[in-house]
């Protein structure tokens, strides 16, 4: 969930973009992938995560709130990989599914 708002943080020319799909080879055991790219997703406990933990509120406002305060969730990760040429959709949606 990539909106124009955070297009810039990807720095990226959204005008010209490549997306890549694995194609094997004998070096890869034809699963067109070498090696690992994680995609990662990091909640910093600031004090008002920390607030609504301790009041037990929902997990949508927790992370409601984590992503006002910059965290990259999951899937936006995995589609800045997938913009950059690191990953393709095929492995970000097996990652994030749902």
């Amino acid at each position: 969930k990539y909106g124009d708002e955070y297009v810039s943080e990807l720095s990226i020319d959204p005008e010209n973009l490549t997306l890549y799909r694995a194609v094997g080879c004998d070096a890869c055991a034809n699963t067109g992938y070498s090696g690992r790219t994680p995609i990662h997703e990091l909640l910093t406990a600031s004090t008002p995560v920390k607030n609504l933990i301790t009041q037990k509120k929902s997990v949508a406002e927790l992370r409601n709130l984590a992503v006002q305060e910059g965290m990259r969730t999951l899937r936006q990760d995995g589609i800045a990989k997938i913009l950059h040429g690191d990953t393709d959709l095929v492995q970000v949606r097996r990652s994030c599914a749902g």
